[in-house]
């Protein structure tokens, strides 16, 4: 999120990268899977040389496409220009439960944003395989002079969620069953067998409302990365007034490109605002371990 000094060096350098941005005093873009998870094109691009086909090394794939200590690294950009970079890791399961992943994400500024706007952001979520929900959510933001802290607690046995912000209760509210959070979202995404089938529905909560969120594939495409091409699967999630998300932010559009396999791991993620695009691109990637 930038503020008005960011409009000035925009004119000043073009077309400048952001992990974050806010044009206008008072305009508020939250923080996204870590980038992410933070985030249109034509259709899959045909014989791609063999020596830029895009490789993540790892063993089998596991009953859930992801493992203990995988990693996805990002470059975030605001249009063409490199602004800072993502993680999302899943450290470990909780307390030994298979089927449970805690799901890790940071978004940091580069030095350059730093001089007039940093960002050091830290999402955590965990993942119930077995419930199909998320069990826990904090969100540590970090930008600018702006410091909140954000936690959703889920009581599943009452299908209630209660929002705390700094410490302090603000809301509970009623949820429907198998309900995420934003980042367990877009992770029980990649469990989907196949998205041949129509849009895929989830029930997704910021802790101020509960959403039924449609995601729509758009169609196949070739993605290049600083790994090589990938083959794509390209959703966009109905995320209107999705606090967290977007924070209210009207005519904001996510999508996000899952390889075209048993792992769909997102290789890019990109936002599109009225002040211009964000994007998160795959960098780097180690693969996790089976959780059994």
């Amino acid at each position: 999120m930038f503020i008005r000094g960011v409009r000035r060096t925009m004119t000043r350098y073009a077309a400048m990268e952001g992990c974050i941005v806010a044009p206008k005093q008072g305009t508020k873009l939250g923080a996204f899977a870590a980038a992410v998870v933070v985030f249109l094109l034509a259709l899959l691009v045909p014989n791609l040389p063999a020596s830029r086909t895009g490789q993540i090394p790892g063993g089998a794939i596991a009953p859930a496409p992801f493992g203990l200590g995988e990693e996805l690294r990002y470059v975030i950009r605001w249009g063409v220009v490199p602004a800072g970079h993502g993680t999302i890791k899943i450290s470990h399961a909780e307390q030994g439960k298979a089927g449970v992943y805690h799901i890790v994400t940071t978004a940091r500024s580069n030095a350059f944003v730093d001089t007039f706007y940093r960002v050091r952001n830290r999402i955590e979520s965990f993942l119930d395989l077995n419930r199909q929900a998320s069990v826990g959510y904090r969100k540590i933001q970090r930008e600018g002079r702006r410091n909140r802290d954000v936690d959703l607690v889920f009581d599943h046995r009452e299908n209630r969620v209660t929002l705390i912000k700094n410490g302090k209760i603000k809301r509970e509210i009623t949820v429907p069953g198998n309900v995420h959070d934003p980042l367990s979202a877009i992770y029980y995404l990649r469990t989907v067998p196949s998205f041949d089938n129509g849009p895929v529905s989830l029930n997704v909560t910021d802790g101020k409302k509960s959403y039924q969120v449609s995601v729509r594939v758009l169609g196949r495409e070739a993605v290049e990365t600083p790994l090589g091409y990938f083959n794509t699967i390209k959703v966009e999630p109905s995320i209107e007034d999705m606090e967290i998300i977007f924070e209210k932010k009207k005519n904001g559009k996510l999508f996000i490109w899952l390889t075209d396999d048993a792992r769909k791991i997102p290789v890019k993620m990109k936002s599109e605002l009225y002040f211009g695009s964000i994007q998160a691109i795959l960098s780097d990637a180690s693969l996790g371990t089976r959780d059994d």
